[in-house]
């Protein structure tokens, strides 16, 4: 299928080469319509003449469209349609170009004698582009709907079209003869109205025509989602979408035909898997009832965009930039009747959980099988290192049971669309670890090789939003993310409110709650608790109630484990061998639970056991050489770090039940935190927000006096979080190699963020109460976590533990609090009298006083340097940010100044100040007082040794107010002045300030004139 369409495309397509349509317009074109390339003499000759006649063509083409495209094959339905819009766009401008007035008569505009001349010798004319106007008005690419580019955008590039349309004919125009006798008012009126009046109503016209056929053809609307029928939008955008619906609409595109057997197998294996359950519920009949696939699927909001090679699509900042769309059966159905189908694939991206696989099984059960030929590949399922081409004749055998090679397959029905769903590129990346960076090139090139041999392919991929950077997009990829559902469409069902359903079902347990508060937590504990309770009855009937909780926490405590084993390998899921590695060492190998001995007899591994039993884990799969690779997962990430908030607040609480039993045997040992340890020293939780919110909701529900004890013991191990420490029988618990500094720094930083997760009050009183500077013992502890801690585990806790700088009498403390404002609100404001320990004016240092002193106690030479060392991207920006500052004026970036009771500044902040408000509209007073700041500063600040450092500064503050004294008045001048006649005593060269002064500024009456006449004004 074209990747591209002409005028004469279109009625190649439409008319066929002896159609009476096609006579016309070759009579109107001078025979050069359908020629290959199209010189302008015989258009140029009829042009004027013919234009209305070409319009009447042109319309007639796309007459009787739909009763004509009826019937046609999938892919010959689409050319059809597309040449119709092509005919639509030039007919439009045909029109629009018959209805202009010209000031001179057309015989005027014939080509003359020595012109005819010209052309028949081949010579070109004088304006050399007298051929251009054929092939631009025939020849050119004409603009196509495709539902990814928003209709905003088409009708901008059918402005376009017609601009270059009538530039292609005022060259013409402008090269004929004839064209120097008109007159200059002339010749701009033609000018003004081929790009005024003529592309204006080519326009207004295109839009009619193309809406009027979106009413008779259903494919248009699709193309721009345009629907005018609202009873059919409402049915498309429902949220829990009918399938009735869905295939209604559907089937009034298809054309009445019969698939073949192999078609018609798949189409009935896809079809029947609508009635599965939503969830797999391992062949247990108890319990709640589980909907099937038809009934409970959510149509979802969606963002789409044309990309490229070079285009983040893993950003979800890139991702936010793109409009939002709530139509995605209507956008789908529109790609894949549309031409941009098979010119590249569409990448189908979401989280885990976002019903990337549930919707390609929707539309391999609903697609009509007499339109399109659909193949839906599961990659888990087939081997990962084969070709394409077998993966997908891998699927069908599976499927169907029937051996057959893909050309067998796509030729059962001539023309219907063959439509190739991979679904799980994310998995082969989990499951196999090896690169496929070129599988979207490796797809396109398969699209390419099919159009060639006259089998054109759609392909829609899916894959984890989080992952898409490892394959790169090809310059035709449309990438389409799957938004996290809406809070209308929460109303409706989610994940989350499907299980609430479930949850319900059983007693109406979740009914019988209302008008009592159910917090999140607790309502995840209830729907997890009760499907392990499920678990632990199904496993071993007869046992008491206490005895079933018990084997119901164990049931969830590995659970919890498993999101541990991918939590602090840095990722959402894990592969079986890391489980079957981590499981033996954390989980109790003595547990008395039933299942663990049918499990070892069955030769289960590990991650098996534990995981085999629930249906909220997915598991991804993957074949290399006949060999099966699995990789686990949570449907949602929002399990997973429920357990793992769930797992840490029972081992403190086992903390605190320690602690209890040794104050009752009086006998007071050091607590024994190696399993706290061994599950937080290798991931910060603050990666994990929700975990931390989680954990804070059930931490937040301790008895007072118990969470000031969990208080007590969090900072007594923070105390001794660096020290030397024996693991004892975890020391082979290793999910990544990490060195004991960075094992440290991250339990040091995950006991801080337990701690304010408490809700209790935590200062650097409590965190370092044997240090005389408590500032700089956190200063060296951030440094630390800082330096050890991995990927963005930094930004992510700089971002989420809020600190706040206050006193704590005479000293200064540190509060530390969840800062939930990050990223929108802005950083606290820096305060050099804190930073250089000066206390409130009431509560003053002897040797410091408050509107008196300056100091320069930094070395900035240092400071450069010290950048250099580290290394740091954030702090190499403002490095050079104030490069050249501190190369002019010599430790002006770390002399700070206290002249003001209520504040100080550096020297170079006073002048960037200056410089941003007097650059800026800004009241005149803050004008003055920024002048003020830099005048005192000059006056008095600058060691006796920076002799250049100070003259430069003064001479750039005095430069600055000549160039900006209109910014302030008279006496606002003149008491700047005035700083400068009255130096500091002490200072250095009190005449060499004033000449300088007069020097730079002028005598003060010559200055108090300017300042008040602008045209006295430098």
């Amino acid at each position: 299928m074209s990747r591209s369409l002409s005028y004469a495309d279109a009625v190649r397509i439409l008319g066929g080469s002896h159609s009476k349509t096609v006579t016309v317009l070759e009579r109107a074109t001078g025979g050069l319509l359908l020629a290959a390339t199209a010189g302008g003499s015989g258009l140029a000759m009829s042009l004027f003449d013919a234009k209305a006649e070409l319009a009447q063509a042109s319309h007639l083409l796309v007459s009787d469209l739909s009763d004509r495209a009826a019937g046609l094959s999938r892919i010959d339905r689409t050319q059809r349609l597309a040449a119709g819009h092509a005919a639509l766009v030039v007919g439009a401008y045909f029109d629009a170009l018959s209805s202009i007035r010209l000031p001179i008569s057309g015989s005027a505009l014939e080509i003359s004698g020595v012109e005819r001349v010209t052309l028949a010798t081949g010579e070109r004319p004088r304006s050399a582009r007298l051929g251009d106007l054929g092939r631009a008005l025939l020849h050119s690419d004409v603009p196509i709907p495709m539902p990814h580019v928003p209709p905003e955008v088409l009708l901008a590039d059918v402005e376009r079209f017609y601009d270059r349309m009538s530039d292609a004919v005022a060259e013409f125009l402008a090269g004929l003869a004839a064209w120097d006798s008109l007159r200059d008012a002339d010749r701009e009126r033609i000018f003004e109205a081929l790009h005024g009046h003529v592309i204006d109503r080519a326009v207004a016209g295109y839009q009619a025509s193309f809406r009027r056929m979106a009413g008779e053809v259903p494919e248009f609307g699709f193309w721009v989602n345009l629907l005018d029928h609202q009873a059919t939008r409402d049915r498309i955008t429902t949220v829990t979408i009918g399938v009735a619906a869905l295939q209604e609409m559907l089937a009034s595109l298809a054309p009445d035909r019969i698939g073949r057997r192999t078609r018609t197998s798949l189409s009935r294996a896809y079809a029947a898997a609508l009635h599965d359950p939503l969830l797999d519920t391992q062949g247990n009949d108890s319990g709640p009832a589980i909907p099937n696939i038809a009934s409970s699927y959510v149509n979802p909001s969606f963002r789409v965009a044309a990309v490229g090679p070079q285009d983040p699509i893993a950003d979800e900042r890139w991702w936010e930039g793109q409009s939002t769309h709530d139509d995605l059966m209507r956008f789908l159905i529109g790609h894949l009747t549309s031409v941009s189908a098979v010119n590249g694939p569409l990448l189908l991206l979401g989280q885990p959980g976002s019903g990337k696989s549930l919707l390609t099984r929707m539309l391999a059960a609903t697609l009509p099988a007499e339109d399109f030929m659909v193949v839906r590949v599961p990659l888990r399922d087939v081997p990962a290192d084969a070709s394409l081409q077998l993966q997908i004749e891998q699927a069908i055998f599976d499927t169907t049971g029937e051996r057959a090679t893909w050309p067998e397959v796509v030729d059962v029905v001539p023309g219907a669309l063959p439509v190739v769903l991979l679904d799980g590129f994310d998995e082969l990346l989990q499951a196999t670890g090896v690169s496929q960076w070129d599988y979207l090139m490796n797809v396109a090139r398969f699209q390419r090789r099919e159009s060639v041999e006259g089998r054109p392919v759609a392909v829609i991929v899916t894959q984890r939003t989080t992952v898409a950077d490892r394959a790169r997009p090809t310059a035709d990829t449309v990438a389409l993310r799957l938004e996290p559902f809406t809070d209308e469409q929460i109303v409706e069902w989610v994940a989350l409110l499907l299980m609430l359903a479930i949850y319900d079902a059983q007693d109406n347990a979740l009914q019988a709650r209302l008008g009592a508060e159910l917090k999140r937590a607790d309502l995840y504990e209830r729907l997890l608790g009760q499907f392990a309770r499920r678990e632990v009855l199904k496993a071993g009937q007869g046992h008491p109630d206490d005895h079933v909780d018990g084997l119901m926490q164990e049931e969830l405590f590995r659970l919890a484990m498993v999101a541990f084993a991918a939590f602090n390998r840095g990722r959402q899921w894990v592969a079986e061998t890391d489980l079957n590695a981590d499981l033996p060492i954390l989980l109790d190998s003595e547990s008395s639970h039933p299942a663990e001995a049918t499990s070892a007899r069955q030769g289960l591994t590990a991650g098996q056991t534990v995981l085999g039993r629930f249906f909220f884990i997915h598991e991804a799969r993957a074949r290399r050489e006949e060999q099966p690779l699995r990789t686990y997962e949570f449907l949602h990430a929002t399990f997973g770090e429920y357990l793992i908030a769930r797992a840490l607040d029972r081992e403190l609480d086992d903390l605190v039940e320690d602690a209890v039993r040794q104050a009752r045997r009086s006998r007071m040992t050091r607590i024994d935190d190696d399993f706290l340890y061994a599950l937080l020293s290798f991931a910060v939780i603050s990666q994990r927000r929700t975990t931390l919110d989680f954990l804070t909701e059930r931490l937040g529900a301790w008895e007072p006096r118990r969470r000031a004890s969990i208080r007590t013991i969090l900072v007594g191990l923070f105390h001794r979080s660096m020290e030397a420490r024996d693991h004892g029988r975890l020391t082979d618990y290793e999910p990544v190699a990490l060195t004991v500094p960075a094992r440290h720094a991250t339990y040091s930083a995950n006991l801080l963020l337990v701690l304010i997760a408490t809700g209790e009050r935590i200062t650097t009183d409590d965190l370092f109460p044997d240090t005389d500077d408590r500032i700089d013992a956190w200063r060296r502890t951030a440094q630390l976590w800082r330096s050890q801690l991995r990927g963005d585990a930094w930004s992510r806790l700089v971002g989420t533990l809020g600190v706040e700088r206050q006193w704590n009498g005479e000293q200064r403390s540190l509060r530390f609090f969840r800062d939930l404002s990050w990223p929108e609100a802005d950083a606290p404001a820096a305060d050099l009298w804190w930073t250089r320990d000066v206390l409130t004016a009431d509560k003053q240092y002897p040797e410091f006083e408050r509107g008196t002193f300056s100091w320069l106690t930094e070395n900035d030479a240092l400071r450069q340097w010290q950048t250099n060392f580290l290394c740091d991207p954030l702090d190499d920006l403002a490095h050079h940010a104030l490069e050249s500052l501190a190369a002019k004026i010599a430790d002006s970036v770390t002399s700070v100044h206290g002249y003001w009771d209520d504040r100080a500044v550096s020297a170079a902040r006073s002048l960037i100040d200056l410089w941003l408000r007097t650059s800026t509209p800004c009241a005149q007073e803050d004008v003055f007082t920024a002048f003020s700041d830099c005048f005192e500063i000059a006056r008095r600040g600058f060691p006796p040794s920076g002799i250049e450092a100070r003259r430069t500064y003064r001479t750039i503050v005095l430069r600055t107010l000549r160039a900006h004294r209109e910014r302030l008045n008279r006496a606002q001048v003149a008491a700047l002045r005035s700083v400068f006649e009255t130096p500091e005593p002490g200072t250095d060269e009190p005449d060499d300030l004033a000449r300088l002064t007069i020097e730079i500024l002028g005598d003060g009456e010559e200055a108090a004139e300017q300042a008040n006449d602008p045209k006295e004004r430098p």
